[in-house]
């Protein structure tokens, strides 16, 4: 009789897709292997060749960096980004008290690209995000995803990636949208922890028909759970790390 596989005893690839995953599972699965050295020993051979494939696409003429570097902006995603951060910022003064939108506007011109692509993906998958902090000394601008309930455009994603290896395991045939954790990595912006949260909840009514992954400890994520938050009564909660829902995405802080 097959057994399952001893989670603590596999090394997943960090370059390891779902689709990967459900392959090499699968294929294990046909052949009747199950020893967590077998499975290693695949998952170490797909990280290896796609680690070359990295390496050879990464072998580009420095000159033509620029041109592909997918992580700036064209001018006109820059204006249409600054129109919407501009109405969003004087529709919400109560976000920034004091703060006038041609010291954001400033800062936003002189800011790196890197900076501003980060801040576009924050919009661009539904965040909403706005000005909460800003610093005299530094000039620098705190933005967070405000949109009333949770992006839609990262809804349905687990915590981490180790999440998405329990989430293959228990549910093969589902879909779900990546993890919140490389998810907001690759976005270039960091996910709210429980005081940012509660702080924004006493700012503005957020999640009230949804729920938002904040940043979890690590010594806590090892039992399993990550933590969440959402309007009313609960709070902060927490929940099975691999849990992916229609309504579950995360919200996310750039500074500028």
């Amino acid at each position: 009789m097959r057994q399952p596989y001893k989670k603590s005893s596999l090394v997943i690839p960090e370059a390891a897709s779902r689709e990967d995953l459900v392959t090499i599972l699968d294929e294990l699965a046909e052949q009747g292997a199950v020893s967590a050295e077998v499975v290693n020993a695949k998952l170490q051979s797909l990280s290896a060749k796609t680690h070359q494939k990295a390496l050879k696409a990464s072998k580009v003429d420095e000159l033509e960096v620029d041109e592909k570097n997918t992580k700036v902006l064209s001018p006109e995603q820059k204006e249409k980004l600054l129109l919407s951060l501009e109405k969003r910022f004087l529709n919400n003064k109560h976000r920034h008290q004091g703060l006038k939108w041609v010291q954001v506007e400033t800062r936003l011109q002189e800011a790196s690209p890197e900076k501003l692509w980060s801040l576009n993906e924050m919009e661009r998958t539904g965040g909403e995000p706005d000005v909460v902090e800003f610093k005299k000394k530094t000039g620098q601008l705190k933005f967070e995803d405000r949109s009333a309930e949770s992006p839609v455009g990262r809804r349905n994603c687990v915590y981490d990636h180790a999440s998405e290896v329990d989430f293959v395991k228990n549910y093969p045939d589902e879909e779900y949208n990546g993890n919140a954790v490389d998810m907001a990595k690759a976005m270039g912006i960091k996910i709210l922890d429980e005081k940012e949260y509660k702080a924004a909840q006493k700012v503005d009514k957020l999640d009230v028909n949804s729920s938002s992954w904040i940043n979890t400890p690590v010594n806590f994520k090892e039992d399993g759970f990550a933590n969440y938050g959402t309007h009313g009564d609960y709070g902060i909660g927490q929940n099975n790390s691999y849990n992916a829902h229609p309504t579950w995405a995360f919200r996310g802080s750039l500074w500028i």
